[in-house]
């Protein structure tokens, strides 16, 4: 118990601190003189967790992705972008593993981020309006972790099993950092535009998955 709370405590530091860099995104962008437009949009895309949720869980593999993004411009090359997106996804495990207890069941994942972003523009394509861009920044999650129909390889057991599962799973705040790299496709004279990204995510910690994304998005001008 007190790993876990020594882990959580861990955690909301690292979430302050992320969650602080992403309003602060926020409220730069729009108190900044520097600032010169921008864009609020949606993205709809598909993420690959690659790490276990909990010990002996099994990789998530791939699953849809939704998220709201709003943006600043810098200048012509420069950009910030603050973002919300969700993941959801249902699993099973058959060697699951909570505080030394082998188990077996199911198990449901959820995880809300926020993301804080910095962009520059590497490739502009003056026959076409398209752009190639790369970025990082940090990011800050909310992340629930359910387990359901869980039994333990030993039937002995099956006392402890809830107690152990209770201390593993739950809800969590997390941290990371991530980078991007896209191509964006914004006609002159046009108040849409539209970007097709990748995104590499680790935690500054082991307690949030690693994932691969790839998501398309549209933003209309502010």
């Amino acid at each position: 118990m007190k790993r876990h709370q020594l882990r959580c405590a861990r955690n909301w530091r690292a979430l302050g601190w992320a969650g602080l860099v992403v309003f602060g995104v926020l409220a730069f962008s729009l108190a900044s003189p520097a600032v010169a437009g921008g864009g609020v949009g949606a993205r709809f895309g598909y993420a690959n967790v690659s790490d276990d949720v909990f010990t002996g869980s099994g990789d998530l593999g791939g699953t849809n992705l939704v998220g709201l993004q709003l943006n600043f411009n810098l200048g012509p090359l420069l950009a910030i972008e603050a973002a919300g997106e969700y993941v959801s996804e249902d699993f099973s495990f058959t060697e699951g593993l909570f505080e030394g207890i082998e188990a077996a069941g199911d198990g449901a994942y959820k995880d809300m981020g926020l993301f804080a972003t910095g962009r520059i523009d590497l490739l502009n394509l003056m026959i076409l309006p398209l752009k190639g861009y790369a970025g990082g920044g940090v990011n800050a999650h909310w992340v629930e972790v359910k387990v359901e129909n869980a039994e333990a390889d030993n039937p002995a057991n099956d006392d402890q099993l809830e107690d152990a599962i209770e201390n593993v799973a739950g809800d969590s705040s997390e941290a990371g950092w991530h980078l991007v790299a896209g191509i964006r496709f914004a006609p002159v004279g046009v108040p849409l535009s539209a970007f097709l990204e990748g995104r590499y995510m680790k935690g500054f910690g082991d307690d949030l998955p690693s994932s691969k994304s790839i998501y398309l998005g549209v933003n209309i001008a502010l």
